[in-house]
């Protein structure tokens, strides 16, 4: 086992940008007062952000393009925390033990979009303490939610999800790494449009009539249509449904296509919801309700103004999937899975025969 200078055991810590050094950063005095207990005295723990070189069509290999930080030094065991989704044998993988290397990988979208603290202390504990014994034995690590297996080979240890939970909880964690939060400045032109047509409904009087007219499920249906149609339209301006280009990569491919409607429908959803804000605030600044009493034949209360609101919205909704059009698609496409793979520089390369994370 290899030390630093005041006999510490030396253990690096490897992230990806985004979500997995958010997390790195927020757990890692969890982590290392986790790894002092697995090895019996203090660690020292060097965290290093950097883009890592894996993919889930290529297992971690002794020449990954690393920064020359985490070459310099002969760590006693590397822990790769990356966000790219793992796969063998039909089943997410959580973590992966590479014996061979001393390398433990953890993938972040199988541990779901809250990422609990104990699931991730433990599941770094449990690797490194089977690294460090060079066992894949239980120890003191035992992970209730999925299970271990090294699938007849002695060097690789894999921690498999659940199979129920486990894609679900994989796709969530995924939109959680897609980071939508941070997709609507990039959608601008998109929002201005909406917020324009929407708009139309507070000074239009037969859009009161309408929303008036309309019932409470047929204004449900058309929320739901508006929404599907700014969804699909960004899918396909912005080419952002991935084929694989391998049929064994199908599963992975599928979750990133599943990962990235989920990640729109929540950034559609949410423009919804402030367009119907927006609109509900400004109809009940602007319209007087006895003039809209007038128009529609009927007493006027909050109700009337939230129905313009929700009809004003949809509209809103369908001309901001227009509107998107003006947008850059390529800042559109790095909030996908797929895309930011391909930054890693592997999915143009025939992958290798034999076993692989795929």
């Amino acid at each position: 086992m290899s030390t630093s200078s005041d006999s510490k055991p030396s253990i690096l810590v490897l992230s990806d940008p985004g979500v997995p050094t958010a997390q790195v950063k927020h757990f890692l005095p969890d982590i290392e007062t986790e790894l002092s207990k697995v090895v019996g005295h203090e660690v020292d723990i060097k965290h290093i952000k950097h883009l890592i070189p894996i993919t889930p069509e290529k297992e971690v290999t002794s020449d990954l393009d690393l920064p020359d930080e985490a070459r310099d030094v002969d760590y006693a065991v590397r822990i790769f925390f990356t966000e790219m989704p793992l796969h063998h044998s039909g089943h997410p993988v959580v973590a992966q033990i590479d014996f061979n290397r001393g390398v433990l990988v953890v993938s972040c979208p199988p541990m779901g979009m809250l990422y609990p603290r104990r699931r991730l202390v433990s599941t770094i504990g449990r690797g490194v303490e089977s690294l460090i014994q060079n066992s894949a034995s239980e120890g003191e690590h035992v992970q209730s939610w999925n299970e271990w297996g090294s699938e007849g080979d002695d060097k690789v240890t894999r921690l498999y999800s659940n199979t129920w939970t486990g894609f679900p909880r994989t796709i969530l964690g995924m939109v959680r790494s897609n980071r939508p939060w941070k997709t609507a400045p990039k959608l601008s032109s998109a929002l201005t449009a909406a917020s324009t047509a929407g708009a139309f409904g507070i000074f239009y009087n037969s859009i009161w009539q309408m929303s008036e007219a309309l019932s409470t499920g047929r204004l449900f249906v058309i929320s739901a249509l508006a929404i599907i149609s700014m969804v699909g339209w960004l899918l396909i301006s912005n080419r952002l449904w991935e084929r694989p280009k391998y049929d064994r990569l199908s599963v992975i491919v599928l979750l990133y296509n599943l990962s990235t409607v989920t990640t729109l429908v929540f950034c559609v959803v949410t423009l919804y919801i402030a367009l119907w804000v927006f609109i509900f605030v400004a109809g009940v600044i602007v319209i007087d309700p006895r003039f809209m009493a007038t128009v529609i034949g009927g007493d006027v209360d909050l109700v009337n103004y939230s129905a313009i609101a929700w009809l004003s919205a949809s509209m809103g909704v369908v001309a901001g999937a227009l509107g998107s059009g003006f947008d850059d698609q390529m800042d559109l496409r790095h909030i996908t899975m797929g895309a930011r793979e391909r930054q890693r520089a592997y999915t143009q390369q025939e992958p290798p025969a034999g076993p692989t994370v795929s």
